[in-house]
């Protein structure tokens, strides 16, 4: 019979008293949070250095998104490449808003991936020819093609036209 006036010992007894510190020990580590990509097609967990080791192609055959930067560096010879800048444009002369301002959007795109726009370019060497890449960004905004957008691909083809050499131009899926 339990005796109501004498205190009761925790339940659990010593594996309770054991498990906090245990719990420190084995308590979630700062890991990162893209260590892992999933397979869209399989399920599969890749791990990222394998998936970035293999340009982005799992094995199942998919290809997936890469962001311009990677695009770049996985086209060039060596992964190097010389970037040319993009035009300065007027940010919204249409004034478009669809519930949230452009302007806003944009700053919100700018912020999230430090990238000025949608377009990135570069020349260097490709396959041992020289040649003038430009890459849409789908992880900006989802590519979306502004007035920036069209004045980089204008850009990109007259630096192509003046150094004499072809252009290739990879856009967003």
């Amino acid at each position: 019979m339990v005796d109501k006036n004498k205190p009761q010992e925790k339940r659990g007894g010593w594996l309770s008293r054991f498990a906090p510190g245990v719990r420190k020990i084995v308590s979630r580590r700062d890991t990162p949070d893209n260590l892992w990509v999933k397979d869209p097609d399989s399920g599969e967990m890749l791990y990222r250095s394998d998936l970035e080791a293999a340009l982005w192609v799992t094995p199942s055959g998919r290809h997936m998104r890469i962001d311009a930067p990677t695009r770049l560096k996985a086209t060039f010879d060596g992964g190097v490449f010389q970037a040319i800048d993009t035009p300065d444009v007027p940010e919204d002369p249409l004034k478009f808003s669809d519930g949230k301002s452009y302007k806003d959007r944009l700053s919100a795109a700018r912020k999230a991936s430090g990238r000025k726009d949608t377009m990135a370019i570069g020349y260097g060497v490709v396959g041992g020819q020289d040649a003038v890449v430009i890459v849409q960004d789908f992880t900006f905004m989802g590519g979306s093609l502004g007035m920036a957008a069209g004045e980089a691909f204008i850009k990109a083809a007259r630096e192509a036209v003046s150094r004499k050499v072809p252009m290739i131009c990879f856009t967003a899926p």
